[in-house]
């Protein structure tokens, strides 16, 4: 009986190629450690015995990570390298946002789309992504919010991380991609969060110029203060253009609401869930906020809240409160997430108010982000799946096959047959075997 030839290790975070391989081949080695389906796969020969590997979460490697030829070296170890212009541990700039989410739309612009929502008062483009499998716009969507309030770092950094998740690990999470539309608008205030990190950490509003005397200028208006309302409400609101709950000089003066007004109707039709990301508090909130009274669908959206909640809870231990904005923050009119609701008709909005942090509550220490963030997504997929029933696991499984397959054809890669199957010990583990 020969021995096993073993195509490829994976193991702490390197890929060991013990024997040259053509370049398909090693494309093919690629493909299948960045598929994320589990932690343990095999790779082999069709040789009688079958080594099973272990292998850490995957992550995406630049296209140069193996080369065509070992060059005489009887081993090749290439680290896997993540090219991300962002990190998870840290608060990035706005410019490090802005090129991220334009190279997600280069490396997967089969499911990932960038587009301009509208500029922002200094002329920056508030981008929007948008994370579909297709379906012509037919499917339903849930659209994520952050940055809205410039001093919230944290907020555009969950939006951005469940961004990632789901598309880097979207064969994991084929079924919240297969069935819905994702919008996202990780930082609709980009001026303000550029001011907040240069000058003022806890600058709040946007940088308009709103009122000037003699030597004093005040600038910004409050993003979530300027949403459509009625007249004697917008009344209401803080006037002083030098106060840091500023209005505005009307409801949607300013370019950046206005942008996410004039998607939401666009799309509001499509769009079922609404959340919109800020700290801090540890709140699930729903409408309204304007009023003390609720709405009068406001036991589903309890229900939904508190379903997303206990998740949180299952996840880390943390603890969301949940209820309507007025009954647990007081109220405070001009918010998006009551124009959405009242105005655009999306039924399902909420705000979710993250844990706060730091000398002053909005400066979250770094090493939170992660823990946060993975709440967050944990939350997030209860909202998704309100609308999309998780899909079994025979069913993910015949979905990733007949993508790796269409791939392998494409490549024209001659390794013969290919086989998905659970690990009958654990049903969880997917098993690769080639030949």
């Amino acid at each position: 009986m020969q021995p096993q030839k073993t195509i490829a290790r994976i193991v702490g975070g390197k890929v060991t190629v013990p024997h040259p391989l053509p370049p398909k081949m090693l494309y093919l080695v690629w493909y299948v450690s960045t598929l994320g389906l589990s932690d343990r796969f095999l790779l082999s020969d069709n040789r009688p015995r079958e080594e099973l590997i272990s292998r850490p979460p995957p992550r995406r490697p630049n296209s140069s990570l193996f080369p065509g030829r070992s060059e005489g070296k009887s081993l090749w170890e290439h680290p896997f390298i993540n090219t991300n212009p962002i990190s998870f541990t840290k608060y990035n700039t706005e410019l490090e946002i802005s090129r991220y989410l334009d190279q997600l739309a280069r490396s997967h612009p089969e499911v990932v789309t960038v587009f301009p929502l509208g500029r922002s008062v200094e002329g920056r483009v508030i981008k929007g992504v948008r994370v579909s499998s297709g379906g012509g716009g037919l499917k339903p969507a849930i659209l994520l919010e952050g940055g809205i309030h410039a001093r919230e770092w944290i907020s555009p950094a969950v939006v951005l991380y469940v961004l990632d998740q789901l598309v880097t690990n979207r064969h994991r999470n084929a079924h919240l991609i297969n069935a819905t539309d994702w919008y996202f608008v990780p930082l609709l205030n980009p001026d303000g969060y550029v001011y907040s990190m240069s000058r003022d950490r806890m600058w709040r509003k946007n940088r308009a110029k709103t009122w000037r005397h003699q030597n004093t200028v005040c600038s910004g208006v409050d993003l979530n203060r300027n949403f459509g309302l009625d007249h004697a409400q917008f009344a209401a609101l803080n006037y002083d253009p030098c106060s840091g709950i500023y209005r505005g000089p009307a409801p949607f003066s300013e370019p950046e609401s206005r942008a996410l007004r004039d998607f939401i109707m666009a799309n509001r039709m499509q769009i079922k869930i609404y959340l919109s990301f800020h700290s801090f508090g540890n709140y699930i909130l729903y409408p309204w906020g304007h009023q003390g009274a609720k709405p009068f669908d406001w036991q589903s959206l309890e229900r939904l809240a508190m379903k997303a909640s206990e998740a949180i809870s299952r996840n880390s231990g943390a603890k969301y409160r949940v209820g309507s904005s007025s009954a647990m923050l007081g109220a405070a009119a001009g918010g998006s997430t009551d124009w959405v609701k009242g105005y655009a008709g999306i039924q399902y909005a909420y705000t979710i108010e993250l844990p706060g942090g730091g000398k002053w509550g909005f400066d979250l220490p770094e090493k939170d982000i992660m823990s946060v963030s993975s709440d967050v997504f944990e939350a997030v997929k209860v909202f998704a799946s309100f609308t999309v029933p998780e899909s079994s696991l025979s069913r993910s499984l015949k979905n990733a096959t007949q993508l790796f397959s269409r791939r392998i054809q494409t490549q024209k890669l001659p390794i013969g047959s290919i086989r998905l199957s659970p690990k009958m010990d654990n049903p969880k583990k997917v098993i690769w075997r080639l030949g």
